[in-house]
């Protein structure tokens, strides 16, 4: 009889945890829109957080054959510009709202054609032209777009040369702490494999950063409304992470270190330690 007993309670820690392992399987710390861009169906690709989508425009399509891509496929953009607007890129179907919250923004990035790269190449926009500091651009600047820029509507500020025109992947996140002027960005770079650095902001712009609700534009910008000018690059982006809060620097060196990885949830985390905690406890108890 206290052998079935103990069988039993072992069966039923054993359900338990495993039922927690499924419901917290699938949450990420902060983790509110994660593009692979592995596949795509019926000109539109994915969002692996919840339900929500992208729809492809005329300057983009999924390559499922570019080398060292992450995962089964990577964004393709081919530096056409067709409309005035940004849907010759990859725009998706929610608005987001970010005003002066925090955000960490991750992605790689590999130019297809070396040195030849448009001056205002956009891999990431969002917001809007309504007044100073409601767009978030992050592009390529430089007469061969070799530098990276990070830029709102009012301000921006450009890397050192950073070879961004080379054929290599290179990770890129850009990080902003709530209630920030344009001087509290900061963004890292790294060549896939080698080593992350922190990029100088240098910048002592105080402009608010007061990000208007938008979609998010993978591979074309905002800008495009006003300027009519060409903004989509030539090139490929992979695996577009976004958090709401400023993640760390350790963090964000795993999220390099380990391409396609995604922070966890802490409190996840937290929880299933304490309920191991709580099996083994009781069982000790029961055994006693």
């Amino acid at each position: 009889m206290k052998n079935k007993v103990m069988k039993e309670n072992r069966m039923r820690s054993v359900t338990l945890i495993f039922s927690f392992l499924l419901l917290t399987g699938s949450i990420h710390g902060a983790l509110i829109s994660h593009y692979t861009f592995d596949s795509e169906s019926g000109g539109q690709t994915s969002d692996s957080i919840g339900s929500s989508f992208a729809t492809l425009g005329g300057g983009v399509e999924i390559d499922t054959t570019v080398a060292d891509r992450i995962g089964s496929g990577a964004l393709r953009m081919n530096g056409s510009d067709s409309i005035n607007g940004p849907g010759d890129g990859a725009v998706t179907d929610n608005d987001f709202t970010w005003s002066n919250d925090a955000r960490t923004i991750t992605f790689w990035w590999r130019a297809e054609n070396p040195n030849v790269q448009s001056n205002w190449g956009t891999y990431f926009s969002n917001g809007d032209l309504s007044g100073s500091g409601t767009r978030f651009d992050i592009r390529e600047d430089g007469d061969s777009g070799a530098n990276l820029r990070v830029e709102v509507e009012g301000a921006g500020f450009t890397t050192d040369p950073a070879n961004f025109d080379d054929a290599n992947w290179h990770f890129v996140a850009v990080t902003v702490p709530d209630n920030a002027t344009f001087q509290d960005i900061a963004w890292y770079t790294g060549v896939r494999g080698g080593t992350l650095g922190a990029d100088l902001n240098a910048s002592s712009n105080s402009q608010a950063i007061a990000t208007a609700p938008g979609p998010l534009v993978f591979g074309d910008s905002i800008l495009q409304e006003a300027t009519k000018s060409g903004y989509v690059p030539n090139g490929y982006l992979d695996d577009f992470q976004l958090y709401d809060e400023m993640l760390s620097l350790a963090q964000i060196n795993d999220l390099y270190t380990n391409p396609g990885s995604v922070v966890p949830e802490p409190s996840s985390v937290g929880l299933l330690a304490l309920t191991l905690a709580m099996v083994l406890g009781s069982r000790r108890r029961r055994s006693a």
